[in-house]
């Protein structure tokens, strides 16, 4: 019992030092990396506060940050609004009846920001998205794009991934950059893979909440497979994804890497990417990654949550860096504890 005390003690007072409105030494401030919050609260706990009106939105899954003209934007399945930040930790919520409703996919090429929604075939665009206006810009030749996700080239070529299915595979095809159609044929890229992927095994016993309630869970069944997201880095193609189900206690993140955004795509080597399955808040899927304003990386997840008896999701923030070999990795362990927001802590994952 002494040692239990002892320990609590000590969690406590490093957590009243990382929250301090001050501190002795800048956590990082080497070469390019620039110091982004000089004021408390330097620290936070997830999952992500997300204030809408007077309200906190409670239901908040598939999240896609976005760095556009030195803001931050973050968009929820749900429609109707999102977020804006200039460091990641204030947000402001922007009501926008014209942004695509569903599980959104937003992406910029540094002018423009356009959108889309899942299985809808409208693609919406803004020079300003601060106004929360957005206009329809084109069509898609399908609305069977599951968790569709619009990638820029650094060429400027536009490519649609797609993938929501326990049986079907995550494909992609090349969009004419302005009428938004097909160009050429689709790619099929991957499957789920629980024979060599153990990640990806549907466990009975990792069950949170079960959206079926008609039969069990067997580990023998395919994996379910969602959320592509494509990031680009030093010339290769990081395809994440989601596996195997919100109601999981190992809801998480794999990748995959190509020298082409057309494929092929081998298995990382450091996979899952997001991995929590302890704590108080288990669960890193169906998420994004992205660069903040010094370049260093930062995977945003869904994790499981429970609101008024029925499952629903939370936003949790994890960092992750791409190491000198290529390997795209994260770290999680410190999930339930304070972390330094974005722009503090040089080279966060470590």
């Amino acid at each position: 019992m002494i040692k239990l005390a002892f320990k609590g003690v000590m969690l406590l007072l490093l957590s009243f030092w990382m929250t301090g409105t001050s501190y002795g030494q800048t956590p990082g401030k080497s070469g390019d990396f620039t110091t982004r919050i000089t004021d408390g609260p330097l620290t936070f706990c997830n999952p992500i506060y997300l204030p809408q009106g007077n309200e906190r939105a409670r239901r908040a899954g598939e999240p896609v940050v976005v760095l556009f003209k030195d803001e931050y934007y973050l968009f929820i399945t749900g429609g109707g609004g999102y977020w804006t930040s200039p460091n990641l930790r204030d947000w402001t919520y922007i009501n926008s009846p014209s942004f695509p409703r569903g599980v959104p996919s937003a992406v910029t090429d540094g002018k423009t920001m356009y959108a889309c929604g899942m299985n809808a075939k409208g693609v919406f665009a803004t020079t300003d998205p601060k106004s929360g206006v957005w206009k329809e810009v084109g069509t898609l030749d399908s609305d069977r794009y599951g968790d569709a996700n619009i990638f820029i080239d650094d060429d400027g070529r536009f490519y649609m991934y797609w993938g929501w299915s326990q049986i079907l595979p995550f494909q992609v095809v090349e969009l004419d950059p302005k009428t938004f159609k097909e160009k050429g044929e689709s790619k099929v890229l991957i499957f789920g893979n629980y024979k060599e992927h153990g990640f990806e095994t549907r466990r009975a016993e990792d069950v949170i909440f079960p959206y079926f309630t008609h039969r069990p869970y067997f580990p023998e069944e395919s994996p379910w497979i969602e959320g592509p997201w494509m990031t680009k880095h030093n010339g290769k193609y990081y395809l994440q994804y989601a596996a195997i189900g919100l109601e999981f206690l190992s809801y998480s993140h794999g990748v995959y890497v190509s020298d082409s955004p057309m494929g092929p795509f081998e298995y990382s080597q450091h996979n899952p990417l997001t991995f929590k399955t302890t704590g108080y808040l288990p669960g890193a899927g169906h998420g994004s990654t992205f660069k903040d304003k010094n370049g260093q990386f930062w995977t945003i997840c869904m994790i499981p949550a429970w609101y008024g008896g029925r499952g629903g999701g939370e936003i949790v923030l994890f960092p992750t860096a791409v190491d000198a070999e290529g390997v795209m990795h994260s770290n999680t362990a410190f999930g339930d504890y304070p972390q330094y927001y974005p722009g503090i802590k040089e080279n966060a994952v470590d």
